[in-house]
């Protein structure tokens, strides 16, 4: 055997080593990005971030198959889809409520615990300026996280992704407003959780909030369920309106169940999404660059204020 056949290092396929090829390209794998992968995206544009909370069960991962599924029959809130870096992601949220799944009714796969992967990719162009996309991140974080943080305001501090939100999308389980047994405690669990985010900082006077009572098709036609939720709707704006920059109440049905007619797939979500790709703290709570006010201030202060009258075309 010559010697340079005897220094020739085979790779077994078996071992899991991966010879290096330099020509090789890393494509992306279409599932959902953890925050170090969806950082190639954030870093080249200007991102919305849309954080989805609310308890196990209560519509977060079905929201967001029933945006992707509403993309697929066309635009949505007068915007078109444009492009995505997690069509598998969405794909897997998508699957078990589709007739392929042979399933009798509509269901969605639980966001697991610790799920490191969690941001879900969507772009955007608004259908009468297309040449203008934008990017959204929807934070799609396990409702056991929500569950501690209303606990604890520790824990509320460690909730991914919570500080960093363009918007909080706080989801009240519908179905739980019927029952006469769990409506009390979706009430107060939805309340805690927002004073938990409050009192650890992670939401506050500049902080765009909506509400969605989900799962509207089981309430729609219950006089008694949509009191109730008009009382939780008052508690919210009675005890956190002064708190919290903006709150916005809505009704959606995301994925409604086989044999409902009368609501389509994805109701509600027309209304509120152009909010979502068009709003975010800095603009809808613009910070004043400067003060009128000056007495006392340094020299730079004056020079601050100035630059900015004659950027306005104020006169001196």
């Amino acid at each position: 055997m010559s010697k340079e056949l005897e220094e020739t290092q085979e790779v077994d396929i078996d071992d899991g080593v991966e010879a290096e090829d330099d020509s090789l390209i890393d494509f992306y794998s279409g599932d959902a990005l953890s925050v170090e992968e969806s950082r190639s995206i954030s870093m080249s544009s200007r991102v919305q971030l849309i954080l989805l909370a609310g308890a196990v069960d209560c519509g977060k991962s079905s929201l967001i198959a029933s945006l992707f599924h509403c993309f697929q029959n066309g635009p949505l809130g007068g915007y078109l889809f444009a492009g995505s870096r997690t069509l598998v992601g969405f794909e897997r949220r998508c699957h078990k409520a589709r007739v392929a799944s042979n399933r009798d009714t509509p269901t969605m796969d639980r966001t697991s615990f610790g799920e490191k992967r969690k941001l879900l990719h969507l772009k955007v162009a608004q259908k009468s300026n297309p040449s203008t996309p934008k990017h959204l991140f929807f934070a799609d974080v396990s409702g056991e996280s929500f569950e501690d943080a209303i606990n604890s305001v520790d824990d509320c501090a460690q909730v991914p992704l919570l500080r960093r939100s363009d918007h909080f999308v706080l989801l009240v389980d519908g179905s739980k407003m019927i029952d006469l047994a769990f409506r009390q405690n979706a009430k107060k669990e939805a309340l805690l959780l927002l004073q938990s985010c409050i009192e650890s900082n992670r939401l506050g006077e500049r902080s765009l909030v909506d509400v969605i009572f989900s799962k509207y098709d089981l309430f729609v036609h219950d006089d008694t369920a949509l009191n109730f939720i008009e009382s939780i709707k008052s508690a919210i704006k009675g005890r956190f309106g002064d708190l919290l920059g903006r709150i916005r109440f809505s009704n959606i049905a995301a994925i409604p169940e086989t044999g409902t007619k009368a609501i389509k797939l994805g109701y509600g979500l027309n209304e509120i999404f152009p909010s979502w790709v068009e709003d975010n703290p800095g603009s809808y709570f613009p910070i004043e660059l400067y003060n009128e006010n000056l007495e006392g201030c340094c020299e730079f202060d004056y020079f601050g204020r100035n630059y900015a009258r004659r950027e306005s075309g104020i006169n001196e």
